[in-house]
């Protein structure tokens, strides 16, 4: 969209926002200067705000947002009538901006999807979120596994007398609160069910309900803990404002049988602090860890500068964990937003609070809590390298403490609270299913969330029946502190035969040890055959990528590796879990195609399509918003440097930071040129893994490294891969 050389409006600069706070319409907020009189362009907003009440809109019953026709034909009607009104504030807000500046950001945000309008220097731009169709959005939503490409806060749902309390982050960064009644939608099945109990957080059966996981199906009985974020989706009341990582995070701690575990942010309402966002975070944020079956700990505060963490736990063999990842989740948040925060005060509460708990060396519990804020840093990927070495003490002390728990009875193994909390559910047919030990590993939840940094094996909802005498637990980590885990394991079956499932996509064999920092779309499966079955085939290495890839069979048996390239495009999370464990023990140990082992398992006339197509996929995954200022893409090369320092110090660190992508990501040295009359700019990349791994890089690296504006299109970044095939990175850069 190019800037238009008519005269504008004689108009002082508008911003529009938006918001979906309320339960029932949407609500329009315009922020006028003193010296803003246009009476008729505040009418236009006024109207198209009860355009979308009236006519596209409507909150039905069971719990969905549902058009008003029920057709998304009435979205594109009312996107028409309001192309007018934003051209009106475009050409508004460019005469008004002076040459060779960005300007305001004119953002519609409805139903939780932004709609941005840039003018940068002498370009107007409009960017339209593909999937701002609230329909689609819940059909979306429904349809991933356990991922969102999204950023939401879990919400703290309280009912009381028939209302339904969330708190709500809008997308200006405001926190308030929405009240709901149950009468109002399907939520007045919770005051029917033996889960409603006044003034308690909602328990996980009642999320299920809500979410409609069916509760018969073990596998998606898995995906409760994923229960309060998606509630917050389909409620479109917990989105971030832009440029925050998620913040906080959810915890299973024992499995299935304990539902009413929940990790969630309860926000004070004051409407007249709206406007303050960081005297909202300073007087009405709170973190609680609450579970009724245990005994509750006495509520502890983190003191970080001048924001107070409450925390009420309790007393569990991962209690060690569940500290850490909450402790670090509050403060990235609130690095984010509040700059002056107490690094020593956090340090020494943070010490004491595991010292009481575990009454250890003060030294080592100081490095605990000193790594904890460290890996908050933008160079967390480095100190975790290092920290995490096998030579260092800090390694040793960290696992210590993540194994042993205070009390005999309290102790539970990694590799055992599997078994034993789901020791009541085990039927009688499927005790000896599993005769390996198996791990399941959700990787990263995102290219933002430095969680990978930690050693966070936080046991969460396994989501599959399983036997006394197996094994199966999840892990939420990094790549290292999984590999550490399965060597343990190894040592203790060092004849165990490994299959590996790798991502292909029709080029060179993915490197398993150069995996992309952003596991996201992962799921890792790893596993042992036991020692009393010797034909049984196990499983050392399994990712399927949940979205986009195309699965790969790699069988290592007796020194051999077969590599099978297969015509599927995606197996489904469940039946990986389900056919795959169960079926393991009776498959040969010779080497199979992987169709012909989908066959064995499936059935031949079983078909696998792919959920999205391998472009859309690529493109929605590379298309990350980067939090930065100071970010900018270069076009004839990608060169970079780092702020405030000397042209030849630039030099060198630019030469190495290149250098190190190269290593990292295998880039070859041309690396960007034209193709055909395009005349856009191209980094090749070589494969979409390269691809991903390299935007996840400048999460990484967003705010130390500068990249040289050499090219007008600053707001994307061209990429192909060795097929070709074009991916664009959307880059949304602002004041500079």
């Amino acid at each position: 969209m190019k800037a238009s050389r008519e005269t504008p409006p004689k108009a002082t600069p508008l911003l529009l926002r938006v918001a979906a706070l309320s339960a029932t319409r949407l609500q329009l907020f315009s922020e006028k200067p003193e010296s803003f009189n246009d009476d008729e362009i505040a009418t236009q907003v006024r109207s198209c705000a009860k355009l979308f009440e009236n006519e596209l809109f409507q909150l039905l019953e069971d719990g969905e947002i549902v058009l008003h026709h029920g057709e998304t034909a009435s979205i594109s009607k009312g996107l028409k009538k309001l192309r007018p009104l934003w051209k009106y504030l475009v050409r508004a807000t460019w005469k008004t901006t002076p040459r060779g500046k960005i300007g305001a950001t004119a953002k519609l945000t409805v139903g939780g999807s932004n709609t941005r309008i840039n003018i940068i220097r002498d370009r107007v731009e409009t960017s339209y979120c593909p999937n701002w169709a609230i329909a689609h959005q819940v059909a979306r939503i429904r349809a991933r596994a356990t991922h969102s490409t999204h950023y939401f806060v879990n919400p703290s749902i309280y009912i009381e007398d028939k209302t339904m309390w969330v708190p709500v982050v809008g997308a200006d960064g405001t926190i308030s609160s929405r009240q709901i009644s149950l009468t109002d939608s399907r939520l007045i099945a919770l005051a029917k069910t033996d889960c409603y109990e006044k003034g308690k957080p909602l328990s996980c059966d009642a999320v299920a309900r809500l979410c409609k996981f069916p509760s018969e199906d073990p596998i998606a009985r898995g995906k409760l803990c994923e229960g309060l974020v998606r509630l917050g989706i389909l409620l479109n009341c917990c989105e971030l404002p832009f440029g925050i990582t998620q913040p906080f995070s959810y915890l299973v701690t024992n499995g299935i049988t304990d539902p009413d575990i929940t990790f969630f942010a309860t926000v004070e309402d004051k409407p007249e602090l709206r406007s303050d966002r960081s005297t909202i975070l300073r007087h009405a944020e709170q973190l609680r860890l609450n579970n009724s079956t245990e005994a509750n700990l006495p509520n502890t505060r983190l003191v970080v500068g001048d924001t107070t963490v409450a925390i009420n736990g309790h007393v569990s063999s991962f209690f060690c964990t569940h500290l850490k990842r909450a402790v670090t989740q509050y403060v990235r948040l609130s690095q984010c937003l509040i700059s002056n925060a107490n690094h020593q005060g956090f340090l020494q509460n943070a010490t004491k609070l595991l010292q009481s708990k575990f009454g250890a060396n003060e030294v080592e519990l100081s490095q605990v809590a000193r790594f904890l804020y460290d890996v908050n840093n933008r160079d967390a990927s480095v100190l975790f390298k290092q920290k995490w070495s096998a030579k260092t003490t800090f390694s040793r002390t960290l696992a210590k403490y993540l194994r042993e728990t205070e009390t005999d009875a309290a102790h539970v193994s990694l590799d055992e609270a599997w078994a034993l909390s789901n020791e009541a559910r085990v039927s009688n047919e499927l005790d000896n299913a599993l005769p390996y030990e198996a791990v399941v590993r959700v990787g990263a939840k995102s290219q933002c969330d430095l969680d990978s940094g930690l050693f966070s094996v936080a046991v969460e909802s396994i989501g599959y029946p399983g036997a006394k005498s197996s094994r199966l637990a999840y892990l939420h980590g990094d790549d290292i502190a999984c590999d550490a885990y399965i060597r343990k394991v190894q040592e203790q079956n060092p004849e165990a035969l490994m299959v590996e499932l790798a991502i292909e996509t029709r080029g060179p064999e993915f490197n398993l040890s150069r995996r992309p920092p952003c596991m996201d779309n992962y799921l890792c499966l790893w596993g042992l055959r036991g020692p009393q079955q010797s034909n049984c085939l196990g499983f050392s290495d399994i990712i399927v990528d949940l979205s986009t890839a195309v699965p790969q069979l790699k069988l290592r048996n007796s020194g051999q590796r077969v590599l099978v390239f297969s015509r599927t495009s995606l197996i489904p999370v469940g039946e990986v879990l389900y056919h795959f464990l169960m079926n393991a023990g009776s498959l040969e140990k010779e080497p199979v195609l992987l169709e012909d082992l989908i066959e064995s398992l499936f059935g031949a006339n079983r078909v696998f399509t792919p959920r999205v197509s391998l472009q859309r996929a690529i493109l929605k995954l590379a298309r990350w918003r980067l939090p930065s200022s100071e970010l900018r893409i270069a076009a004839t090369q990608l060169g970079c440097r780092v702020k405030n320092l000397p042209r030849s110090e630039r030099s060198k660190r630019n030469l190495l930071f290149w250098k190190q992508m190269q290593d990292r990501y295998a880039i070859p040295d041309r690396t960007v040129y034209r193709i055909g009359n395009e005349k856009k700019q191209f980094l090749y990349l070589g494969s979409v893994f390269a691809i991903d791994s390299f935007v996840s890089m400048l999460f990484e690296h967003s705010g130390d490294v500068v990249f040289e504006e050499l090219f007008p299109s600053i707001d994307e970044l061209w990429m192909v891969d060795e097929d070709d095939n074009s991916y664009c990175c959307e880059l949304l850069v602002q004041g500079y």
